[in-house]
Protein backbone atom coordinates (compact mmCIF):
# COMPACT_ATOMS: atom_id res chain seq x y z
CA UNK A 1 0.00 0.00 0.00
CA UNK A 2 2.87 2.37 0.80
CA UNK A 3 4.47 1.84 -2.61
CA UNK A 4 1.18 2.29 -4.47
CA UNK A 5 0.51 5.48 -2.53
CA UNK A 6 3.96 6.80 -3.40
CA UNK A 7 3.58 6.05 -7.13
CA UNK A 8 0.16 7.71 -7.14
CA UNK A 9 1.75 10.76 -5.53
CA UNK A 10 4.34 10.94 -8.32
CA UNK A 11 1.58 10.67 -10.93
CA UNK A 12 -0.27 13.52 -9.22
CA UNK A 13 2.89 15.63 -9.28
CA UNK A 14 3.19 14.99 -13.02
CA UNK A 15 -0.33 16.30 -13.54
CA UNK A 16 0.26 19.41 -11.46
CA UNK A 17 3.48 20.29 -13.24
CA UNK A 18 2.07 20.64 -16.74
CA UNK A 19 3.14 24.17 -17.74
CA UNK A 20 0.58 26.73 -18.80
CA UNK A 21 1.56 28.49 -22.01
CA UNK A 22 0.26 31.64 -23.61
CA UNK A 23 -2.69 30.98 -25.92
CA UNK A 24 -3.34 32.97 -29.09
CA UNK A 25 -6.91 32.76 -30.38
CA UNK A 26 -5.73 33.45 -33.93
CA UNK A 27 -2.10 32.57 -34.68
CA UNK A 28 -0.14 35.68 -35.64
CA UNK A 29 2.39 34.77 -38.36
CA UNK A 30 5.98 35.78 -37.87
CA UNK A 31 8.03 37.34 -40.67
CA UNK A 32 8.56 34.88 -43.59
CA UNK A 33 12.29 35.68 -43.62
CA UNK A 34 12.57 34.04 -40.19
CA UNK A 35 12.73 30.23 -40.21
CA UNK A 36 12.59 28.33 -36.88
CA UNK A 37 12.88 24.58 -37.35
CA UNK A 38 12.22 22.47 -34.25
CA UNK A 39 12.85 18.80 -33.48
CA UNK A 40 12.18 16.62 -30.43
CA UNK A 41 14.04 13.31 -30.31
CA UNK A 42 14.43 10.25 -28.08
CA UNK A 43 16.86 7.32 -28.08
CA UNK A 44 15.44 4.61 -25.85
CA UNK A 45 18.52 2.41 -26.28
CA UNK A 46 20.52 5.03 -24.39
CA UNK A 47 18.23 4.77 -21.34
CA UNK A 48 17.58 2.19 -18.61
CA UNK A 49 14.43 0.27 -17.76
CA UNK A 50 15.07 -2.59 -15.33
CA UNK A 51 13.22 -4.36 -12.57
CA UNK A 52 9.90 -3.09 -11.23
CA UNK A 53 10.08 0.32 -12.91
CA UNK A 54 8.23 2.40 -15.47
CA UNK A 55 8.85 5.43 -17.66
CA UNK A 56 6.73 7.60 -19.93
CA UNK A 57 6.80 10.82 -21.91
CA UNK A 58 4.52 13.06 -23.91
CA UNK A 59 5.78 15.65 -26.36
CA UNK A 60 3.78 18.09 -28.43
CA UNK A 61 4.80 20.56 -31.10
CA UNK A 62 2.60 23.49 -32.13
CA UNK A 63 3.28 25.04 -35.54
CA UNK A 64 0.99 27.75 -36.97
CA UNK A 65 -1.52 26.84 -34.27
CA UNK A 66 -1.69 23.12 -35.23
CA UNK A 67 -0.37 20.57 -32.72
CA UNK A 68 1.23 17.17 -33.30
CA UNK A 69 2.27 14.77 -30.55
CA UNK A 70 4.57 11.87 -29.73
CA UNK A 71 4.72 9.50 -26.75
CA UNK A 72 6.94 7.08 -24.85
CA UNK A 73 5.49 4.19 -22.86
CA UNK A 74 8.00 1.84 -21.30
CA UNK A 75 10.14 0.39 -24.09
CA UNK A 76 8.04 1.83 -26.95
CA UNK A 77 8.22 5.25 -28.59
CA UNK A 78 5.61 6.56 -31.04
CA UNK A 79 5.78 9.64 -33.27
CA UNK A 80 9.48 10.47 -32.90
CA UNK A 81 11.30 12.39 -34.18
CA UNK A 82 8.74 15.14 -33.81
CA UNK A 83 9.61 17.97 -36.21
CA UNK A 84 8.05 21.18 -37.49
CA UNK A 85 8.60 24.83 -38.35
CA UNK A 86 7.47 27.44 -35.84
CA UNK A 87 5.78 30.15 -37.87
CA UNK A 88 3.44 32.07 -35.54
CA UNK A 89 3.35 33.66 -32.10
CA UNK A 90 2.38 31.02 -29.56
CA UNK A 91 4.10 28.24 -31.48
CA UNK A 92 6.42 26.04 -29.49
CA UNK A 93 7.07 22.72 -27.80
CA UNK A 94 5.84 21.07 -24.62
CA UNK A 95 7.54 18.00 -23.11
CA UNK A 96 6.89 15.89 -20.01
CA UNK A 97 8.98 12.90 -18.92
CA UNK A 98 8.52 10.76 -15.83
CA UNK A 99 9.80 7.58 -14.24
CA UNK A 100 9.16 5.58 -11.09
CA UNK A 101 10.25 2.31 -9.56
CA UNK A 102 10.16 0.11 -6.47
CA UNK A 103 11.71 -3.08 -5.10
CA UNK A 104 15.36 -4.09 -4.98
CA UNK A 105 16.26 -4.11 -8.67
CA UNK A 106 14.43 -1.04 -9.97
CA UNK A 107 16.42 1.20 -12.30
CA UNK A 108 15.08 3.55 -14.96
CA UNK A 109 15.92 6.69 -16.92
CA UNK A 110 14.58 8.70 -19.82
CA UNK A 111 15.95 11.68 -21.75
CA UNK A 112 14.23 13.70 -24.46
CA UNK A 113 16.36 16.02 -26.58
CA UNK A 114 15.11 19.05 -28.44
CA UNK A 115 16.61 21.68 -30.72
CA UNK A 116 15.70 24.95 -32.38
CA UNK A 117 17.47 25.95 -35.60
CA UNK A 118 16.84 29.63 -36.30
CA UNK A 119 17.65 31.04 -39.74
CA UNK A 120 17.51 34.67 -40.81
CA UNK A 121 16.84 34.50 -44.55
CA UNK A 122 16.87 38.27 -44.93
CA UNK A 123 19.82 40.26 -46.25
CA UNK A 124 18.87 43.52 -44.56
CA UNK A 125 16.84 42.73 -41.40
CA UNK A 126 17.91 41.94 -37.87
CA UNK A 127 15.40 39.90 -35.82
CA UNK A 128 14.90 39.66 -32.06
CA UNK A 129 12.86 36.67 -30.88
CA UNK A 130 11.43 36.51 -27.36
CA UNK A 131 10.82 33.02 -25.93
CA UNK A 132 8.85 32.23 -22.76
CA UNK A 133 9.68 29.07 -20.82
CA UNK A 134 7.79 27.38 -18.01
CA UNK A 135 9.16 24.24 -16.36
CA UNK A 136 8.87 22.00 -13.33
CA UNK A 137 11.14 19.35 -11.82
CA UNK A 138 10.27 16.93 -9.02
CA UNK A 139 12.20 14.06 -7.45
CA UNK A 140 11.30 11.84 -4.46
CA UNK A 141 12.93 8.77 -2.88
CA UNK A 142 11.98 6.70 0.13
CA UNK A 143 13.29 3.63 1.96
CA UNK A 144 16.75 2.41 2.87
CA UNK A 145 18.49 3.05 -0.45
CA UNK A 146 16.73 4.91 -3.26
CA UNK A 147 17.47 8.00 -5.30
CA UNK A 148 15.79 10.07 -7.99
CA UNK A 149 16.84 12.96 -10.24
CA UNK A 150 15.18 15.33 -12.71
CA UNK A 151 16.89 17.99 -14.80
CA UNK A 152 16.43 20.52 -17.58
CA UNK A 153 19.19 22.03 -19.68
CA UNK A 154 18.91 24.58 -22.48
CA UNK A 155 22.02 25.83 -24.24
CA UNK A 156 22.18 28.97 -26.37
CA UNK A 157 23.94 29.46 -29.71
CA UNK A 158 27.07 30.72 -27.94
CA UNK A 159 27.35 27.37 -26.06
CA UNK A 160 26.46 29.10 -22.78
CA UNK A 161 23.58 27.68 -20.71
CA UNK A 162 20.30 29.59 -20.86
CA UNK A 163 18.68 27.24 -18.33
CA UNK A 164 20.39 24.67 -16.10
CA UNK A 165 18.15 23.29 -13.34
CA UNK A 166 18.27 20.11 -11.27
CA UNK A 167 16.17 18.39 -8.59
CA UNK A 168 17.59 15.43 -6.67
CA UNK A 169 16.34 13.18 -3.87
CA UNK A 170 18.19 10.50 -1.89
CA UNK A 171 16.72 8.35 0.86
CA UNK A 172 20.15 7.98 2.52
CA UNK A 173 21.81 11.37 2.24
CA UNK A 174 18.73 13.49 1.60
CA UNK A 175 16.70 15.35 0.86
CA UNK A 176 13.94 12.75 0.46
CA UNK A 177 12.12 15.10 -1.92
CA UNK A 178 13.16 18.05 -4.03
CA UNK A 179 11.51 20.23 -6.63
CA UNK A 180 11.52 23.47 -8.56
CA UNK A 181 8.86 25.24 -10.60
CA UNK A 182 9.85 28.30 -12.56
CA UNK A 183 8.99 30.53 -15.47
CA UNK A 184 11.50 32.62 -17.35
CA UNK A 185 12.19 34.19 -20.73
CA UNK A 186 15.11 34.93 -23.01
CA UNK A 187 15.84 36.92 -26.15
CA UNK A 188 17.64 35.68 -29.25
CA UNK A 189 19.12 38.21 -31.68
CA UNK A 190 19.94 37.01 -35.18
CA UNK A 191 21.69 39.04 -37.85
CA UNK A 192 20.94 38.96 -41.59
CA UNK A 193 21.97 35.66 -43.20
CA UNK A 194 22.84 34.09 -39.84
CA UNK A 195 21.88 30.60 -38.57
CA UNK A 196 21.73 29.89 -34.83
CA UNK A 197 21.05 26.61 -32.99
CA UNK A 198 19.67 26.09 -29.49
CA UNK A 199 19.78 22.63 -27.90
CA UNK A 200 18.18 21.22 -24.77
CA UNK A 201 17.30 18.08 -22.84
CA UNK A 202 14.81 16.93 -20.22
CA UNK A 203 16.06 14.03 -18.12
CA UNK A 204 14.75 11.80 -15.33
CA UNK A 205 16.58 9.01 -13.50
CA UNK A 206 15.88 6.72 -10.56
CA UNK A 207 17.45 3.72 -8.85
CA UNK A 208 16.95 1.42 -5.88
CA UNK A 209 19.87 -0.31 -4.16
CA UNK A 210 22.35 2.21 -5.53
CA UNK A 211 24.56 1.78 -2.46
CA UNK A 212 23.76 -1.88 -1.82
CA UNK A 213 21.60 -1.34 1.26
CA UNK A 214 18.04 -1.37 -0.10
CA UNK A 215 14.97 -3.17 1.18
CA UNK A 216 11.98 -4.41 -0.83
CA UNK A 217 9.82 -1.42 0.07
CA UNK A 218 12.21 1.19 -1.36
CA UNK A 219 10.80 3.35 -4.15
CA UNK A 220 11.47 6.48 -6.22
CA UNK A 221 9.79 8.83 -8.65
CA UNK A 222 10.93 11.69 -10.89
CA UNK A 223 9.09 14.07 -13.20
CA UNK A 224 10.40 16.82 -15.50
CA UNK A 225 8.53 19.00 -17.93
CA UNK A 226 9.04 22.16 -19.91
CA UNK A 227 7.11 24.39 -22.26
CA UNK A 228 8.86 26.83 -24.62
CA UNK A 229 6.95 29.34 -26.81
CA UNK A 230 7.59 32.23 -29.15
CA UNK A 231 5.86 35.22 -27.59
CA UNK A 232 7.20 38.17 -29.59
CA UNK A 233 9.27 38.89 -32.70
CA UNK A 234 10.74 42.27 -33.58
CA UNK A 235 12.84 43.38 -36.51
CA UNK A 236 14.71 46.39 -37.78
CA UNK A 237 16.38 47.20 -41.05
CA UNK A 238 20.16 47.07 -41.32
CA UNK A 239 21.31 49.76 -43.79
CA UNK A 240 23.50 48.46 -46.58
CA UNK A 241 26.45 50.83 -47.22
CA UNK A 242 25.94 52.69 -50.50
CA UNK A 243 28.67 52.12 -53.12
CA UNK A 244 31.01 55.04 -53.75
CA UNK A 245 30.31 56.44 -57.21
CA UNK A 246 33.23 56.54 -59.66
CA UNK A 247 32.88 60.28 -60.26
CA UNK A 248 33.38 60.84 -56.51
CA UNK A 249 36.51 58.68 -56.38
CA UNK A 250 38.24 60.17 -59.45
CA UNK A 251 39.12 63.60 -57.92
CA UNK A 252 40.55 61.86 -54.83
CA UNK A 253 42.78 59.65 -56.98
CA UNK A 254 43.96 62.66 -59.02
CA UNK A 255 44.86 64.60 -55.87
CA UNK A 256 46.67 61.55 -54.49
CA UNK A 257 48.75 61.20 -57.66
CA UNK A 258 49.64 64.92 -57.65
CA UNK A 259 50.82 64.57 -54.07
CA UNK A 260 53.10 61.67 -55.01
CA UNK A 261 54.64 63.55 -57.93
CA UNK A 262 55.30 66.63 -55.80
CA UNK A 263 56.94 64.49 -53.11
CA UNK A 264 59.21 62.88 -55.68
CA UNK A 265 60.46 66.21 -57.08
Amino acid sequence: MMIKSFIMQVALIAGLLVPVHMAFATPTPIHPDLSIITAILVDLSANDLDGNSSRSATASLTASGATTSATVAGAAATGFPLTGTLAALGDGASILVSTSGSDLDALSSLTLHFLLEIRNLSTDKLFEIAFAVGFGLEAAAQGGDALAQASLGLTGPDANPLIDRFAGADSIYGPPADGVTESTSFLIRIDPGQTLTLTGALDVYGAVNFNGSAVATDSYGAVANADIRIVEVGSRAIPIPAPIALFAVAPLLAAFRRGIRQTGQ
